[in-house]
């Protein structure tokens, strides 16, 4: 993908992002943080799909906290092996596209420093999020593209994922659950 044409994705989907996250501010119904619910937004710009899954951590992981214990650590692990393997979590119809690039962002978790969850000591829950980003480009996105996501089977915890998402033509949202875990776009 040119570089011109990525940038221009990436600032849709940022455009994007704020604009919903201003719409789930104005609704006081709305957490931002839920257990058993994940967040999903998926941008299509020609032959390019990027998508973002936001996780709370102790829907994947099983906790909230900072991983102190060495069991915490194995954990982490084997989360990030499970995120790392895309084909197991999204399946795309009609297309075939290649993972280009792929990242994790577990830090709120690992890497952690003992003095901030001293300063929270119980007193206030400090919630955790994981973030996996994927990009891909498909040799020809279809007319009718569906995406179906299959992070409930690994992680049982996941009740819902709040889907939202753009292409050229349209945007939309669908509320996904273990039932129902299909995204059609266009």
């Amino acid at each position: 993908m040119k570089k011109n044409n990525r940038v221009i994705l990436c600032t849709t989907l940022f455009y994007l992002l704020v604009h919903l996250d201003a719409l789930a501010r104005n609704n006081a119904h709305l957490s931002p943080h839920v257990h058993g619910v994940s967040e999903l937004t998926v941008a299509v710009e020609k032959q390019s799909i990027e998508l973002e899954i936001k996780y709370p951590a102790i829907d994947i992981l099983g906790f909230e906290h900072k991983a102190k214990t060495a069991k915490d650590i194995e954990i982490t692990n084997d989360v990030k092996i499970i995120l790392s393997q895309h084909e197991e979590l999204f399946a795309f119809t009609n297309s075939e596209c290649l993972l280009m690039d792929q990242q994790l962002d577990i830090s709120s978790i690992h890497n952690m420093n003992n003095t901030e969850d001293e300063k929270h000591n119980n007193k206030e829950v400090k919630h955790h999020e994981v973030i996996a980003s994927y990009h891909y480009h498909c040799k020809e996105v279809p007319t009718l593209l569906t995406i179906t996501v299959n992070a409930f089977d690994h992680f049982s915890a996941i009740h819902q994922i709040n889907t939202r998402w753009l292409t050229e033509e349209q945007q939309g949202s669908v509320l996904l659950s273990p039932k129902n875990r299909v995204i059609k776009l266009r």
